[in-house]
């Protein structure tokens, strides 16, 4: 595990190298960015679950 907490600290000090920002802020964008991907994923999971057609008018 210490392996991935490496590579997960190296990806947000880059992420917060080129945006200029500090490492806590690049790790709020990194987890804000995570949540925003897992909620898409769970919507298009929902959306795969009725067929993938939307209500019909």
């Amino acid at each position: 595990m210490d392996n991935q907490d490496n590579e997960l600290r190296k990806v947000v000090q880059e992420l917060a190298d080129e945006e200029g920002i500090s490492f806590s802020d690049a790790l709020d964008v990194s987890i804000k960015a995570l949540r925003y991907e897992v909620q898409r994923r769970k919507s298009f999971t929902g959306e795969a679950a009725d067929g993938g057609c939307g209500p019909t008018s």
